[in-house]
């Protein structure tokens, strides 16, 4: 049978090889306005702006020039997500999970510019006074946590490596603590105590934050993705509690304290076109007070 003419044209020479595929470029940023880049230029330098991660394939246009999906971006996206002018520091979940090595912090240290910073989750190890009847706990679902405000723990298997991995880029270590009995942690006051208690313990010179989450307070993260989803535009506009968040920025750059703000997609539905509004209203605040 007569081979195809057209496909002959492409058949490799004989006793030649073919020529390796190149692999694909990493995703490049997005083009930004003028008017971006230079409010970029204006914010405080104590103020880093971020988002909760990098790795969104609907931040094409925003943050990336090119569609990429969740994998090469959680792979290859953060030196372009780092190029961005008002993207001074991002959120890594990853850590949250389970300690990471010192060579992965360090090989995301040297992918952003010197002036960027890492916001970092602690291990959930940390936080969780009982394991939840999950799952992805195995046999110590339900279990008492015997890592629990554990400052050993904390300074060997979480602080240590994000500092030596890190190094100057190395932003707030942020203790996030989930829902769960109050009472077991030992009622409000107990709790408030044994945690002052570990944060005196923890090593000098790292910079320590705290979230307390209520169950009550947030709607499932289902819902928001389903909502919110692909996180290209704002859905629901909260600039209330925006306005707050620009109040407390304003407030701890007074008083020369760095501040930090990472926002999840599920905020408002965008979280770079959320850093733009936030950087916007800052700039506002900043304007008035000097005008008084």
């Amino acid at each position: 049978m007569p081979s195809d003419p057209q496909l002959e044209l492409f058949a490799p020479t004989p006793g030649v090889a073919a020529e390796p595929e190149r692999p694909p470029e990493p995703p490049a940023p997005a083009p930004v306005p003028e008017d971006m880049r230079e409010l970029g230029q204006r914010l405080p330098r104590d103020l880093r702006l971020g988002t909760s991660s990098w790795s969104f394939p609907g931040w094409t246009g925003l943050v990336y020039a090119q569609e990429a999906t969740t994998e090469v971006l959680a792979r290859e996206g953060l030196p372009a997500y780092a190029r961005h002018p008002l993207l001074r520091t991002v959120g890594v979940d990853r850590t949250f999970y389970g300690p990471v090595p010192v060579e992965t912090f360090r090989a995301w240290a040297q992918a952003v510019p010197d002036d960027f910073r890492f916001l970092v989750k602690a291990h959930e190890a940390l936080t969780l006074r009982r394991f939840p009847m999950h799952d992805r706990y195995g046999a110590r679902r339900g279990e008492e946590n015997p890592s629990f405000l554990d400052p050993a723990y904390a300074r060997d298997a979480v602080v240590a490596p994000m500092i030596e991995g890190l190094a100057s880029k190395a932003g707030a270590l942020l203790l996030q603590f989930p829902p769960q009995d109050v009472q077991a942690l030992g009622g409000p006051a107990g709790f408030a105590d044994r945690l002052h208690a570990f944060l005196a313990a923890l090593p000098p010179g790292a910079l320590y934050a705290v979230e307390l989450r209520n169950r009550a307070l947030y709607t499932s993260d289902e819902e928001a993705r389903e909502l919110y989803w692909p996180f290209d535009r704002l859905v629901n506009e909260n600039p209330s509690v925006r306005g707050d968040i620009a109040d407390l920025a304003v407030e701890a750059i007074s008083q020369g304290r760095p501040a930090y703000v990472s926002i999840n997609n599920k905020a408002e539905g965008s979280a770079p076109v959320s850093v733009e509004r936030l950087a916007v209203a800052v700039m506002s605040r900043l304007k008035s007070g000097a005008r008084r």
